[in-house]
């Protein structure tokens, strides 16, 4: 039987002071830019434009030629030469013709050299400014009414944060410590169910940056199999992670009651910004499973805890 009572941990209780958050509010106050609406000149360099148009070349309108409510920097040198620049001086709600010709290397052959006009209407000018810590921050950033609640508020947040990312730190002490003492055997095939695992965790990466697996290991210069090598550490400690988990949760009778999984499913909702609602379609019994492990690991690690010589170090972040 492992042996994991009296463990000896450091605990780092992290205090938020107010300076961290000050800092972190100046962050997002650089972060944060507000949006003021133009009204009272025509559109100069530098402004960003909202811009509606339509272009034509001998009359004929030309495929990825038009657009509508399209951001616009002016001067930023986004758009064909000559374009830009052609709508300083108008205001909003103008409409005007914009002359440009396209550059004679241009990757669109058919446009390459083409003189083209582009009907364009201003619908916005509009600027971006600092904000100020003020109760109109709080409102429109931080969806507060009034500047010192939202601050309190993201205080409260912080030490959250420096709380929950001090336990994960000595829990997963805990469990390393552990990993070093097991003395049993990973099997192949669970060893290939976890690098299937890792594998499904990396194309889910990629895919959010759109990039699919053999994209990603022609950039990398390496084939999968190589990848799955590398993923083998991991993989093999994660097997053994979840078998102390089993043989502690055994010892200590341990188990993930529905209400249990069903505070884990909130707590989920609530770090994601999601409704029960929301994620209803896609809650199944796997899912329900996996919630039910995760809650049967922070059990056994709290156990662990409980057993553990724990030493308090304050600091201050």
């Amino acid at each position: 039987m492992l042996e994991y009572k009296g463990l000896h941990a450091d605990y780092e209780h992290i205090t938020i002071t107010e300076q961290a958050v000050n800092r972190q509010i100046d962050r997002l106050l650089e972060q944060n830019k507000r949006m003021i609406p133009i009204t009272d000149r025509p559109a100069q360099l530098d402004d960003e434009v909202v811009i509606s148009y339509t272009g034509t070349v001998d009359g004929v309108p030309f495929e990825g030629g038009s657009a509508e409510d399209q951001p616009l920097v002016l001067g930023g040198g986004a758009y064909i030469a000559g374009f830009e620049e052609q709508l300083v001086g108008h205001r909003a709600g103008e409409r005007m013709q914009v002359r440009v010709t396209f550059p004679v290397g241009y990757p669109v052959t058919e446009l390459a050299g083409r003189k083209a006009v582009f009907d364009t209407t201003i619908r916005q000018i509009r600027v971006y400014a600092p904000y100020a810590p003020d109760d109109t921050f709080a409102k429109e950033v931080g969806g507060e009414e009034r500047f010192d609640v939202w601050k309190a508020k993201l205080a409260e947040r912080m030490q959250r944060y420096a709380d929950r990312a001090s336990d994960e730190d000595m829990k997963n002490r805990f469990m390393d410590a552990l990993v070093e003492r097991w003395q049993g055997e990973v099997e192949p095939e669970q060893l290939e169910r976890a690098l299937d695992i890792e594998m499904r965790n990396l194309q889910n990466e990629l895919s959010k940056q759109r990039l699919t697996l053999e994209q990603y290991c022609q950039f990398m210069g390496k084939t999968e199999a190589q990848l799955r090598q590398e993923f083998e550490p991991n993989a093999r400690k994660n097997v053994i992670r979840q078998q102390i988990v089993a043989e502690i949760a055994r010892a200590e009778q341990i188990e993930a009651t529905e209400e249990d999984v069903a505070a884990q499913l909130s707590r989920l909702c609530e770090e994601n910004g999601m409704s029960l609602e929301d994620i209803t379609p896609y809650y199944d019994e796997a899912m329900a499973n996996r919630l039910a492990r995760s809650v049967i690991e922070e059990k056994v690690l709290r156990r662990i805890a409980d057993y553990a010589v724990i030493r308090r170090i304050e600091k201050e972040g």
